[in-house]
């Protein structure tokens, strides 16, 4: 996503660090430069790590690593141009092995502020 002077980030909706067995996806709030968690709007991961240029293609890549239930070991990156410009590792994204990616979902939104 991006913010006024184009400034990039990953815009994330991991379950909450507030909920019990998520505690762990409050890394997420502390990514430089700049982040912000809301558990119940997403999350603002990485503001500024990264920016848009008016007028020019960027080529954008993300990665998402389930983690093994029980463990904290799943992750999001995030690659503009080629270069990983937002990594959080030691995530939890599902309680249960039912839970599995069953689909992605891409929108396109210039966030205010």
């Amino acid at each position: 996503m991006w913010r006024s002077d184009g400034q990039g980030e990953f815009y994330t909706y991991t379950p909450p660090f507030t909920i019990p067995g998520f505690e762990k996806n409050e890394k997420e709030c502390s990514v430089p430069p700049f982040s912000d968690c809301n558990p119940e709007y997403g999350n603002s991961v990485g503001r500024g790590a990264f920016s848009f240029k008016a007028g020019t293609r960027t080529i954008v890549a993300e990665r998402i690593k389930l983690n093994d239930v029980g463990k904290a070991n799943g992750e999001i990156e995030l690659w503009v141009k080629g270069k990983s410009v937002i990594k959080v590792t030691g995530l939890v994204l599902r309680a249960k092995s039912s839970g599995r990616i069953r689909g992605l979902m891409m929108q396109t939104f210039f966030g205010g502020m």
